[in-house]
């Protein structure tokens, strides 16, 4: 009774962490965004009592030696490198648009296709960079400096079925 939702748009362009420093997904700027302010502004109290708090676990980099740092419980999250390899199986799956709205904050839009570049969760080549999905839709496999402007996030989250499903019964009675 759960669903993985994540965002078909990227819906804003934020930092990864504002200072150029070494960073996990458990201390950067982006999670305490989500989570505060991102989920409050986004979402009525009945939509967040959807929203799962999900163990979040963030493994190192396999390509590169880098530590992905401690699990952590969020409702709101950036997928990391096996989870977009997991349920985004091709390229073509993995690109996104940005809202105008993200535009508008200085997200960085490819001329070529109007695609965006869209963080994730995992490391990059040291925990100074983070991954991210470029406009073609490939997992940057060096990652970019945590403290670049211009990637937009795509939140994912785990919704409640089972308490959307008591919900929409209740309105239909």
């Amino acid at each position: 009774n759960q669903v993985l939702v994540l965002s078909e748009k990227a819906l804003d362009c934020q930092y990864y962490h504002r200072e150029y420093d070494k960073v996990t997904w458990e201390t950067c700027d982006l999670r305490e965004w989500l989570n505060s302010t991102f989920i409050n502004e986004a979402f009525v109290e009945e939509q967040q009592a959807l929203i799962l708090p999900t163990t979040v676990v963030t493994t190192g980099n396999y390509w590169k030696d880098s530590e992905g740092g401690n699990d952590t419980t969020d409702q709101v999250f950036l997928l990391s490198i096996e989870e977009v390899e997991r349920y985004l199986l091709s390229n073509e799956e993995r690109q996104a648009k940005a809202t105008a709205y993200a535009i508008a904050q200085g997200a960085y839009v490819n001329q070529v296709n109007d695609y965006n570049w869209w963080w994730l969760r995992s490391p990059g080549s040291s925990n100074r960079y983070i991954e991210s999905v470029d406009y073609n839709g490939s997992i940057d496999k060096l990652g970019s400096r945590v403290d670049t402007i211009g990637r937009v996030v795509r939140p994912a989250m785990w919704i409640d079925l089972s308490g959307a499903e008591a919900e929409n019964a209740e309105e239909t009675e």
